[in-house]
């Protein structure tokens, strides 16, 4: 009898679609002081929560975070209910240019997604693989500001897309929440990518705004 091993990050992205909605707490939307970002994964299907998220702390977190704002370096991990890690994701701190670099569960480098310099119109990010092939890119449309088209060989394979979650969420809280979802013949660790991209994503382009 052969024991199966289950791969909790493969199961999560396994689906059609996920739904990234970060987390506020009231405390920090009446003072006015942004401590470190927290997600919830959830199925969009049902809204049951997959997984968790959030920045891990640092000694100087929440100062740079102040200094910095979105250009500040920071780790994210991304957990199951067990609380296993199932992606770590790094950004450090450059002057020019960002990206971030992909962990898997055991540590292993799944790759990383880095921001173009200079891009006419649209917003691009390359994604990279474990051995630093190109996988695809995300393409953010400059008319479409809350959706960025991921793709391969010039196909879409997925997409992450900004959701409207309602006038009085949106406006008072700052609160946002996110849309990912890949087409059925995109590999698993593409997908592992695309999530990690979300919070790169969120970020770059809509933290404090």
């Amino acid at each position: 009898m052969s024991l199966v091993v289950r791969d909790p990050l493969a199961d999560l992205v396994a689906r059609d679609a996920l739904v990234v909605r970060q987390r506020k707490e009231w405390g920090e939307i009446l003072s006015g002081w942004e401590t470190l970002n927290r997600y919830a994964v959830q199925d969009p299907a049902g809204g049951t929560q997959l997984a968790i998220a959030g920045e891990v702390a640092g000694t100087w977190s929440l100062v740079l975070r102040q200094m910095l704002r979105n250009q500040r370096p920071f780790t994210i991990e991304l957990r199951d209910s067990a609380g296993d890690v199932l992606l770590r994701v790094q950004r450090v701190w450059r002057l020019f240019g960002t990206q971030i670099e992909v962990y898997g569960p055991d540590g292993a480098r799944l790759g990383r997604v880095k921001r173009r310099r200079f891009t006419l119109l649209n917003t691009v990010y390359d994604v990279f693989d474990a051995a630093d092939g190109t996988v695809g890119r995300i393409v953010g449309p400059m008319f479409r500001p809350w959706t960025f088209r991921f793709e391969v060989e010039g196909r879409e394979r997925g997409r992450i897309e900004k959701k409207w979650s309602g006038f009085g969420k949106e406006m008072f809280s700052d609160a946002d929440t996110f849309g990912v979802s890949f087409q059925a013949d995109l590999p698993g660790p593409a997908r592992a990518l695309l999530v990690a991209a979300t919070f790169l994503v969120d970020f770059l382009h809509f933290e404090g705004k």
